[in-house]
């Protein structure tokens, strides 16, 4: 069976990005311990991100579904500020976003037909 990864989605002033997490209930350790002092910063988010940790938009810059790229230095530092090392914005974007379950499956294809009924008139 395919895993089915979480979104974390962060809406900017310019842009709106997205960060994969492994699952929501990691997702959700990582605020709790994050909003506890003597918990802090007790799990890595390594082990909160789905494989790489990368930072993606949207083709458009707006919005949580369609096809995601990986955001580009001058999207993140227009966003975020120069200077920011990419672990910097993950963290934030984790503390500030919001989870969006389900929402990413890279290995399971899914379309739907789009003319079913092959149009008024058609003979076979």
């Amino acid at each position: 069976m395919a895993k089915s990864n979480s979104k974390v989605f962060y809406k900017g002033h310019h842009h709106d990005f997205l960060v994969l997490a492994e699952s929501s209930g990691q997702y959700e350790k990582y605020i709790h311990q994050q909003n506890d002092p003597k918990q802090a910063n007790t799990i890595p988010i390594s082990d909160v991100i789905a494989g790489q940790v990368k930072i993606f938009t949207t083709e458009n810059g707006r919005g949580s579904e369609g096809v995601l790229h990986e955001a580009s230095k001058f999207e993140l530092e227009n966003e975020f500020g120069k200077g920011k090392h990419v672990d910097e914005i993950v963290e934030h974007i984790l503390k500030e976003g919001d989870l969006k379950s389900g929402g990413v499956n890279a290995s399971r294809k899914s379309w739907s037909s789009t003319n079913d009924s092959h149009g008024a008139g058609f003979q076979s």
